[in-house]
């Protein structure tokens, strides 16, 4: 279960991120308001359903402040992520907040909570890396536009945005894994959803770039952002899922095969030319996937 859910909520970001590539620029902070709106209102749904309102009352005060301080990790993460989407294109971008993102994971889960790391999952984690890597290493259109040093040191701010939200999701979902070992995962997401719900509200009020501007134009930005902000909805319930019934590091190595899904979809809308590189990367991703699942 926590494996299916862990690559659900990879095909979902992925897609995410492609949707807010085919966005212009100025909206892409606006598709997390409505992303906290669907959250909340999905919780809510669940939660009446499943009937689980009860289980709220159960919730301590430690509980609720470490799941807010998670949030609000993931949130700057997000703005991280966002940021880094601006300066770079997407593969590269997610290549390095995964590559990031899966050693800050693994270093933690070790060094500081001491959880057993397999050969296999070792192994995984060395496939997926390798395999997001090689797919940014040729040319992505006409231009000799390819992964290099150079590229990342002239663009060194976008550089420490990707670290940035690598680090930022790393803590905050270690958090969450702590968190999901004493309560249910709608519980944490209906807390999750609210602090992010607020945060942009507050943040609407205050900044231009976070207002819902693109649902006055004639384009098809409406549909880009807010088709990008339910799939971001759905990957973080299906990722929040995952941590339920597993691991924190195995959850984000297998969450962090996003880029297959963004290679390929960037293929079909963003007209980026997949090379023999980023088709064996895609492979190598795939392997790390299987091995995972052993």
């Amino acid at each position: 279960m926590s494996e299916i859910m862990a690559i659900m909520s990879a095909i979902c970001w992925g897609c995410t991120g492609v949707l807010l590539r085919k966005s212009p620029e100025k909206h892409r902070f606006s598709f997390m308001l409505p992303e906290g709106f669907f959250s909340v209102i999905l919780v809510v749904l669940l939660s009446t359903i499943f009937g689980v309102w009860g289980d709220f009352l159960f919730l301590s005060s430690s509980l609720i402040f470490l799941s807010i301080l998670a949030s609000c990790f993931n949130i700057l993460g997000t703005f991280s992520y966002v940021k880094a989407l601006n300066e770079l294109k997407i593969g590269l971008t997610l290549t390095i907040i995964v590559s990031s993102f899966i050693l800050f994971t693994m270093i933690a889960s070790k060094f500081i909570f001491n959880n057993s790391l397999s050969f296999y999952l070792i192994s995984s984690a060395i496939f997926i890396i390798l395999g997001v890597i090689l797919i940014n290493l040729s040319a992505t259109d006409g231009k000799k536009d390819h992964f290099s040093f150079s590229t990342l040191l002239s663009n060194y701010k976008s550089l420490i945005y990707c670290l940035l939200a690598g680090l930022l999701w790393c803590s905050g979902n270690l958090i969450l894994d702590q968190v999901l070992e004493n309560t249910g995962v709608l519980q944490v997401t209906f807390i999750r959803s609210f602090t992010v719900l607020t945060v942009y509200l507050i943040l609407t009020i205050w900044f231009k770039r976070f207002r819902l501007g693109f649902l006055y134009e004639n384009n098809n930005s409406k549909f880009f952002v807010l088709s990008a902000s339910f799939l971001a909805t759905i990957s973080m319930l299906f990722w929040f899922t995952s941590l339920f019934f597993g691991e924190a590091s195995l959850t984000v190595i297998l969450g962090s095969s996003s880029p297959i899904a963004a290679i390929i979809l960037g293929r079909i809308f963003l007209k980026e030319k997949i090379s023999i590189y980023s088709q064996i990367g895609v492979v190598l991703c795939m392997v790390g996937v299987v091995i995972a699942l052993i």
